[in-house]
């Protein structure tokens, strides 16, 4: 499986994310942390997974440590390893929108479908700039025949990014016109239905 690479462009954002609990975090957590995020930017991937698993073990409570030892995991194509860090970043900040969102598109690949649309709700509900959770949200309830109800995830989508505007519109003519018809692969979208996740790095709307 194509691993997901991340611009060392990307480092900078990273840098600025909010920490759990970063007031209890100790000295070794935070240590660990930003060594993590730094082989994380240079797409050291199996090195960034043992500095964010000895981070989190230093503080069990550090969101953000499960949140990428899970995405530097799905990195080296250990999916389901990935996918239990992404709940336990979700248990730790039940607010952390991006874990929720990584949860809900392995759930989608997974065909779990009523369960990705949970996620994607919470997510959206968190950070309600992530066209993509809108997108595969719109997926996952056209692929339980909520089709009214996928229409308006899709448009939300373009509305927050609106180069998807021309893609969304053939996707609803597309429902309209073949409901019973199987969702195509999107790989343009960051994702395929052989299980690839989204990318990580939300582009923003320009």
């Amino acid at each position: 499986m194509k691993a997901i690479l991340v611009s060392a462009l990307c480092l900078a954002l990273m840098l600025s994310c909010v920490r759990a609990n970063p007031a209890s975090a100790s000295g070794e957590a935070n240590s660990r942390y930003y060594s993590g995020l730094t082989l994380f930017s240079q797409e050291r991937y199996e090195e960034a997974a043992m500095e964010f698993e000895k981070a989190a073990e230093s503080d069990t409570q550090d969101a953000n440590a499960y949140y990428y030892w899970g995405v530097s995991l799905k990195n080296t194509g250990r999916d389901d390893e990935a996918v239990e860090k992404f709940e336990k970043a979700a248990t730790a900040d039940p607010c952390h929108a991006r874990a929720l969102f990584m949860w809900g598109a392995y759930l989608s690949d997974k065909g779990r479908y009523e369960e990705a649309a949970e996620k994607f709700e919470k997510a959206t509900g968190q950070d309600p700039r992530l066209f993509r959770a809108f997108y595969l949200w719109g997926e996952a309830l056209e692929k339980l025949g909520r089709f009214d109800d996928a229409a308006s995830k899709y448009k939300v989508a373009a509305q927050i990014n609106p180069r998807l505007s021309a893609k969304v519109k053939s996707e609803i003519k597309r429902m309209k016109g073949s409901k019973k018809k199987p969702l195509e692969n999107k790989p343009e979208m960051g994702y395929t239905h052989a299980g690839d996740f989204i990318r990580i790095i939300e582009e923003e709307p320009k």
